[in-house]
């Protein structure tokens, strides 16, 4: 995979996840980050806590509720990401968790070494 497109994944779900535990307490604030290589898949999940009432689901989208001109491209940058990867992406937002969940294949993932 294009090092370009790994950095839009975790720069963009990062970003999101950091802002969306902004809008909580601080004692309330939390970012679960997992990365695993195995057998032929690269596997990213990232979930932090949220207000529910502050992500707008509309479908299978999810909008943005930022005022700031700019802003709210970052999950339809990831999807595309993901998908020139022909990997998967799986949003899901329930009792004050906000899970994105990417696979990708092993393939497709550039490693230096």
């Amino acid at each position: 995979m294009p090092e370009d497109n790994l950095c839009i994944i975790i720069g963009n779900l990062l970003d999101n996840a950091i802002e969306g535990t902004l809008q909580l307490q601080e004692n309330e604030r939390q970012i679960f980050f997992k990365f695993v290589l195995k057998k032929d898949n690269f596997f990213l999940m990232i979930e932090n806590s949220c207000q529910e009432n502050a992500v707008i689901r509309k479908g299978n989208c999810f909008l943005t509720t930022k005022k700031e001109k700019g802003h709210g491209m970052g999950i339809l940058s990831v999807k595309r990401a993901v998908e020139e990867c022909k990997g998967d992406l799986c949003i899901d937002v329930q009792k004050g968790r906000f899970q994105v969940s990417v696979i990708l294949p092993k393939q497709t993932v550039s490693t230096r070494g």
